[in-house]
């Protein structure tokens, strides 16, 4: 009698771990809050359940759900590695060409957009909002949103205005950091672009309207707050401004230095945000053969952006000499 219940308890056991292992990653989750001692010592942990296939990493919230499981598990298309290795490889060979085409860059004087001497209220204030919006993040938000190629759009933008603003300062031991400002004054806007028109022409209906009614509330509200309205609203007027300001003719050089962010972002996107688990854009997934296209696609939109800025500055000179 005592065998048959031992052996009855051991298969409850056995289908109460099977239950357990067997439950889905979709379901919601406990997360370790703290501990509360108690009288003699004893401790109570406080766990928070979250949401349903949501991670929050460093204040970075990520619905995993949103990201397709074929597309998030399992083994990598070689051409996601190929393409890594051959733009590295192109890069390189072009660094020689682009690199001498930048070593005079210079930033030309302020054309009629805005009749102020650099630094100039315009990019002071400009500095300074950066900056804020970046301090205000780690100190509200987390230090999550800087895996993003957003943040890492809006930081480069932040360095922009930053030598922008030292450079012409008239100090001479920081004249140099004027090269630094043309170096980015491509990518910056170029980056602020892809940002901004990404996000709302693909991102947010497609994230809206995958929403049941309480989380379309949810995403509204989190596309009005602060922090978002900056890195997703004025970052592109902020990055367009700025090039307009003193606008001049885009080189080899700044297209490679546009290039060359956006492989260090894929390169860092691949093999540190994936390997740990964090899918941002289903675009950038090495887990199909079409990852090569993807990739392309995207320099290629670089290149098209710099093509038409090219065309915008040429028509504005020839105005100008007009």
């Amino acid at each position: 009698m005592m065998a048959r219940k031992d052996a009855t308890q051991q298969k409850e056991n056995g289908r109460e771990k099977e239950t357990a292992g067997s439950v889905s990653s979709s379901s919601p989750s406990e997360a370790l809050v703290g501990e509360v001692s108690g009288e003699g010592g004893a401790s109570v942990s406080i766990r928070a359940v979250q949401p349903s296939g949501t991670r929050n990493i460093g204040g970075l919230e990520l619905n995993v759900n949103l990201v397709p499981e074929r597309l998030r598990i399992g083994p990598w298309s070689v051409f996601a590695h190929l393409f890594v290795i051959g733009v590295g490889i192109f890069l390189v060979l072009l660094s020689p060409s682009a690199v001498a085409t930048g070593g005079e860059l210079k930033a030309p004087s302020p054309g009629e957009f805005l009749s102020m001497n650099p630094p100039g209220l315009f990019y002071l204030v400009g500095t300074f909002w950066c900056w804020f919006v970046l301090a205000y993040m780690f100190c509200f938000v987390g230090w999550g949103p800087m895996m993003s190629y957003t943040m890492w759009s809006w930081s480069l933008l932040t360095l922009r205005y930053t030598f922008a603003t030292t450079g012409a300062s008239g100090i001479l031991w920081l004249a140099w950091t004027e090269w630094l400002a043309e170096a980015l004054r491509f990518v910056a806007l170029a980056n602020a672009c892809i940002t901004f028109f990404l996000w709302w022409l693909i991102l947010v209906p497609f994230i809206y309207y995958t929403q049941d009614a309480e989380g379309r509330r949810a995403f509204v509200k989190l596309n009005l707050s602060f922090f978002l309205m900056n890195i997703h609203v004025l970052n592109f007027p902020l990055a367009l401004l700025d090039f307009l300001y003193n606008a001049r003719t885009l080189i080899l050089f700044d297209l490679w230095v546009a290039l060359l962010v956006a492989w260090v972002y894929l390169t860092f996107y691949l093999y540190v945000l994936d390997k740990i688990g964090v899918h941002l854009y289903v675009i950038l997934t090495p887990r199909t053969p079409l990852c090569a296209l993807n990739y392309t696609l995207v320099l290629l939109i670089y290149v098209g952006i710099f093509a038409a800025l090219n065309g915008i500055t040429g028509s504005w000179s020839g105005t100008q000499a007009g």
